[in-house]
């Protein structure tokens, strides 16, 4: 029997004006020359945004969306951001059942919606299951930033049919080999005009990373899809954690 829940495509489709809680954008502040807002604050309002859903990424689980603070706003002036399956949980469509309704009513039925939507989660209780520590991992001091053609190559090589999991190992492994490949490149030509002997120590210590993660398989690699204000493109930052042990020697 499958229970898998309708994905977003399948349950509400691409185009459609959404609405959703203002809460599944990054709170995190950009700062540039011209001006420093979180995309959460500059494309939502009384705790809402306006979502267009308009392409699917599925070797990244993924989809790519227009978004700002009004229905209105939408239409004439959006940013593009990226969304995963998760985040849609909590987007319905905006029509005439929401337009009447006010801001705290509309993330009621959001928050009420998502809950129906989310998979269930099933778990058989053992009283043998022993589960291994997690280990401590501190976060590399920059993430590592890769563009959408390199990261769906990178997990299409290793996960080709399947809808993929970031934390399945095999794809940890694939990510952390982007990483080092693209801090390579920088090194050589260091855009970012960062010293090449705290380049080389990142490296460093990604490739001890790889190689403790193969034996220990926990997740430390977390991906996320962000907006590059200064280039104004989107990008894949992957947020790399070191296990405190390796950092402790480095």
């Amino acid at each position: 029997m499958n229970n898998a829940q309708p994905t977003f495509q399948k349950r509400v489709g691409f185009h459609w004006i959404c609405v959703a809680p203002a809460t599944i954008l990054s709170d995190e502040i950009c700062s540039d020359e011209e001006h420093s807002v979180s995309l959460r604050e500059e494309t939502s309002s009384n705790g809402l945004c306006f979502l267009s859903i308009f392409r699917h990424l599925p070797h990244a689980d993924m989809y790519e969306a227009y978004v700002a603070a009004t229905a209105e706003d939408l239409r004439s002036c959006p940013l593009t951001i990226f969304v995963t399956e998760e985040q849609l949980y909590y987007a319905l469509p905006y029509d005439c059942r929401m337009e009447q309704k006010s801001a705290a009513q509309i993330q009621a039925i959001l928050f009420a919606h998502a809950e129906k939507v989310k998979p269930a989660i099933l778990t058989t209780p053992s009283e043998n299951v022993q589960i291994e520590e997690q280990v401590m991992l501190e976060p590399l001091p920059e993430p590592i930033s890769v563009s959408s053609q390199a990261i769906e190559k990178a997990i299409e090589e290793v996960c080709p049919m399947a809808a993929p999991k970031i934390w399945a190992p095999t794809i940890q492994q694939s990510l952390l080999c982007l990483a080092l490949h693209t801090l390579q490149h920088e090194m050589q030509h260091n855009f970012k005009h960062i010293e090449l002997s705290l380049l080389e120590a990142w490296h460093a210590l990604i490739k001890q990373t790889r190689k403790w993660h193969y034996a220990h398989q926990q997740q430390v690699v977390h991906v996320v899809r962000e907006f590059d204000r200064r280039n104004k493109q989107p990008v894949w930052n992957l947020y790399i954690g070191i296990p405190e042990q390796l950092t402790a020697v480095a």
